[in-house]
């Protein structure tokens, strides 16, 4: 087993990707509930890709009053909506169903993260073993501006080598005013990288000790 990483953000391990994925479906569902019996409307923050696929489809069966809950991607590809490589796509899919397709989806812009209601409750991150976590890869122009905690910004436009397409993205400034944030990394790869983020984007997620993360082989 490897040692618990040197990192302000606690590291909860799982047997199998099942397990992790239950756990955060679980928390994320906690959250959800605690949030809409204290105020009106609850605000999810959701990461795409293939790794939250399991716990968004586990999240979508949970008894809430998924008509008070609003889901915003975290970063997106500046593709069609209907497209393949769309986070929006995966989460009308796979989130958006059963009981929680009650929930109200909004495109990641500028305008839609303007009227999404606040505070946000919760966002659920991923991360790539280049250390990238929304769409704040290392090689983009702009990601010292993406990872300011007092800047102006909360969504940004990005470009990096490691897609064809153009992205847009949630900053670090917009993602840390949600109430929980969790990660969410499956590999020992990306264990590697938990471990050892100097010099990588997620260092600056990793420094935050309000942030969870949930791993497993």
């Amino acid at each position: 087993m490897r040692s618990q990483p040197t990192t302000a953000a606690p590291w909860r391990r799982f047997e199998t990707r099942a397990d992790a994925s239950e756990a955060v479906a679980e928390r994320i569902a906690e959250v959800l509930r605690s949030t809409l019996a204290g105020q009106d409307h609850a605000t999810l923050i959701a990461s795409g890709g293939s790794t939250p696929a399991a716990c968004y489809a586990l999240l979508a069966q949970q008894a809430l009053p998924w008509h008070r809950v609003t889901v915003l991607p975290s970063d997106e590809r500046c593709v069609p909506a209907d497209h393949a490589d769309s986070n929006a796509r995966m989460l009308r899919e796979v989130l958006l169903q059963g009981p929680a397709s009650a929930a109200t989806l909004l495109p990641l812009d500028k305008d839609a993260v303007a009227k999404t209601p606040r505070p946000w409750s919760l966002a659920l991150l991923g991360m790539g073993t280049d250390g990238h976590f929304a769409s704040l890869f290392p090689d983009a122009e702009n990601l010292a501006q993406g990872l300011r905690r007092d800047g102006d910004d909360l969504v940004l436009p990005i470009r990096t080598q490691a897609s064809p397409h153009a992205r847009v993205t949630l900053t670090w400034r917009a993602l840390h005013a949600c109430g929980t944030r969790l990660l969410l990394a499956f590999g020992a790869d990306k264990a590697a990288v938990l471990e050892d983020p100097q010099g990588k984007p997620v260092a600056t997620l990793l420094a935050d000790p309000g942030l969870t993360v949930f791993w497993a082989p």
